[in-house]
């Protein structure tokens, strides 16, 4: 472990180590355990668990919504009322910023031991950070309930994982939405 790193306490008080300034390689992390750069899988894990928690559910409610308006299985996005589209944009935002509010991770993040810290502390982010990283990787979604084009809604789909996926062309593993927030992901066990 490098020796400039200094400790930053968790929400349940254990130490995390973080370097004295805000690292800009690998080299000035921890190499492994408490406080090192998670490798891909485990944030790409997280980010599954925690779509199975809220996208599963929200999907089934908004395919029930549709059959019980047209009465039949054969239907379009356009057959969605507009509200259901606002909920199912708004609800992960919630989910996602309450977790990281509460926690500092989501339930997918937590299960897999990862946190989400302020970059230039390593302490816990600040409110709006949390709700600047969230807003930032659900732009797309968010964009997609406002406009009435199938064509645009579909386009808008490609936002998200282009904005998650940024993180493997970071070399700390900082996609650009926890550059805007000022935030990264660190291992909390």
């Amino acid at each position: 472990m490098n020796a400039r790193l200094r400790e930053r306490r968790r929400v349940d008080g254990d130490p995390i180590p973080y370097p004295a300034t805000p690292p800009t390689s690998r080299d000035q992390m921890p190499s492994n355990g408490v406080g090192s750069l998670p490798l891909i899988w485990p944030r790409l894990g997280a980010r599954i668990i925690d779509e199975l928690i809220w996208a599963v559910p929200m999907n089934a409610f908004l395919v029930y919504l549709v059959i019980r308006a047209t009465g039949s299985f054969d239907f379009t996005l356009a057959d969605v009322p507009r509200w259901a589209l606002v909920v199912t944009a708004v609800l992960p935002v919630v989910y996602e910023f309450v977790c990281l509010a509460v926690f500092g991770a989501t339930f997918g993040k937590w299960a897999l031991g990862l946190r989400v810290v302020n970059y230039a502390t390593g302490g816990r982010p600040l409110p709006y950070q949390m709700g600047l990283r969230v807003v930032v990787v659900s732009i797309g979604s968010l964009l997609g309930a406002a406009v009435s084009s199938d064509d645009l809604r579909f386009l808008f789909t490609f936002i998200t994982p282009v904005l998650l996926f940024s993180v493997t062309a970071d070399p700390i593993s900082r996609g650009l939405h926890d550059k805007g927030a000022g935030t990264i992901v660190v291992r909390s066990r």
